[in-house]
């Protein structure tokens, strides 16, 4: 069954059930008959994980309830089979629900990779819309799956109009006012969409067009429905065994990754994890701390667009960014995604961004040694870029430093503490400052046999020449390259190069051999500083 015919079937169901009145009523139907329900004695794997009283099998279905009460749980039981029956046409619920758990958590969860288990809570009065929207993956958003449930089952709260937004069905939200709210609103709106033979339109529009422009049709109807604003911004949507939020700019598409139901993020007790922890404001998640990090993240694609625009003609395409809610320090970057940890934003973004643009421009990624080296590059500059304005990188600048001193003097950068302790001092005093660093630390990894082929400045294996294949080595090669040569003929030879000697009159080794005649002379001058500083 394709979509188009799926949600046409749900659509007429929920009409079916607004026309008969309320789900809990549907029990009178001569059509209905409530399956055999037979009470058994619970497992103790069942009393063990589930805290379960009571189990009774119901047709294909077993329900387990936390409570002691034969006539309230066989309630649970008629009530829940009758919805079922009304769904079945377009749910395939005999299949997808083997066994359904009434508990009383503070929110009905539904997870796809739970597969055949379902939990339910008894008294939550948006629980339906929830598995409506699961089984549809998200093609619709959440505040149109729990007003489509509202009406079906006639129930309301006694909340007036409001703003809505998908965030407020979000877990950080649950039993808030603004909560209440925004399911007596999707309740209210749907109305109004079914009286004016609206919504099975907009509901296939949902199925079948991109969010952003039928959010933007739907805010003109919610509008006239309500005088208040329709929130575009944010959707809520399950992704795998997490749930996510979505959100759209013309930069980027939006999905903030949880990594539970629960909105529990895990931050180790570190003491650079924990400032940026509070930098970021991410402790108490909600639409405004989320905002930040949009702003922050398309202030990033934005100043890559505009570095590569000045060179090089492109068709930008709005970048799948997925926000990692917890932490991991791996980021990383395909054609048209990029995957990026809460707790590495202020110092991956932009390189991120800069292998997707650059991905995008060449048609694939560039030579290792160019590919990174560039976006480490991008890097910097938005970090300069970025100090009068959000200056994440700049108020971790300090932290940083602390903590890699002591760390490249005990893997042997540096010659004595007094010298490493010059250097954090000189450091301390600017960020600009880590330009000439960085071809310190590449002349200094160059020429200390024990450190040049040592994981700590990681090599990648293939291609010559070696010299520039670590991280440490392509930031300081390209960035001499930008300085010396420019930025037009640099990026002529990005993505091949094989014409690197057309481009620069000489090959790329003899390039290399010259750079790292500079290194010698830029790690003296830059140590004679720091000292001198000092």
């Amino acid at each position: 069954m394709n979509k188009k015919c799926f949600v046409i079937i749900i659509l007429l169901g929920l009409l079916l059930l607004v026309a008969c009145g309320s789900v809990s009523n549907n029990s009178e139907s001569e059509e209905f008959v409530t399956p055999e329900i037979t009470f058994v004695e619970p497992t103790n794997l069942a009393r063990e994980l589930h805290g379960t009283q009571m189990m009774a099998i119901a047709g294909v279905r077993r329900y387990q309830f936390p409570i002691y009460d034969e006539a309230y749980n066989l309630t649970l039981v008629s009530h829940f089979e009758n919805v079922v029956y009304m769904f079945s046409d377009f749910f395939d619920t005999d299949r997808h629900m083997q066994t359904v758990m009434t508990q009383y958590a503070e929110h009905y969860a539904v997870r796809t990779v739970m597969g055949e288990n379902l939990i339910i809570n008894p008294d939550d009065p948006a629980t339906y819309g929830w598995f409506v929207y699961s089984k549809v993956l998200g093609s619709i958003p959440m505040w149109l799956s729990v007003g489509m449930e509202m009406t079906a089952r006639g129930l309301d709260f006694d909340y007036p109009i409001r703003g809505l937004s998908d965030i407020y069905f979000a877990p950080f939200s649950w039993g808030t006012t603004e909560h209440r709210q925004a399911i007596s609103t999707a309740h209210h709106f749907v109305n109004h969409l079914i009286e004016r033979s609206y919504l099975t339109h907009i509901v296939n529009l949902y199925m079948t067009e991109d969010w952003y422009s039928i959010n933007l049709y739907v805010a003109e109807h919610f509008y006239l429905f309500s005088g208040y604003s329709f929130d575009t911004f944010f959707n809520l949507c399950f992704s795998g065994s997490s749930y996510a939020l979505t959100a759209y700019t013309e930069m980027a598409v939006y999905i903030f990754e949880f990594p539970n139901f629960h909105n529990q993020i895990e931050w180790p007790d570190d003491e650079a994890l924990q400032f940026l922890k509070n930098l970021y404001s991410v402790d108490d998640i909600d639409k405004t701390s989320l905002l930040r990090v949009i702003t922050f993240v398309d202030d990033a694609i934005m100043f890559v667009k505009i570095w590569h625009s000045q060179f090089t003609d492109f068709d930008f395409v709005p970048i799948r960014t997925y926000i990692q809610m917890e932490f991991t320090f791996t980021a990383s970057a395909s054609f048209d995604v990029m995957r990026i940890p809460i707790n590495t934003l202020s110092i991956s973004t932009a390189h991120e961004v800069a292998h997707v643009i650059g991905a995008a421009i060449g048609d694939g990624f560039a030579f290792m040694p160019f590919e990174e080296g560039l976006a480490q590059t991008l890097q910097f500059l938005f970090n300069i870029h970025d100090k009068d304005n959000f200056g994440w990188a700049y108020q971790f600048w300090p932290l940083w430093v602390e903590a890699f001193i002591p760390y490249y003097y005990d893997i042997g950068v540096f010659e004595s503490y007094v010298v490493a302790d010059a250097v954090r001092n000189f450091l301390l005093k600017d960020y600009e400052h880590y330009a000439n660093f960085q071809h310190f630390l590449a002349y200094t990894a160059l020429n200390t046999p024990r450190l040049r082929d040592s994981p700590h400045f990681r090599r990648w294996t293939g291609g010559t020449p070696t010299e520039i294949h670590s991280y440490a080595t392509s930031l300081s090669f390209i960035r001499y390259l930008l300085d010396t040569h420019g930025a037009e003929s640099y990026l002529q030879v990005h993505f091949d190069e094989s014409i690197f000697e057309y481009v620069y009159g000489v090959t790329l080794y003899a390039m290399v051999q010259e750079w790292m005649e500079f290194l010698s002379i830029a790690a003296k001058e830059f140590m004679h500083v720091a000292m001198q500083a000092q």
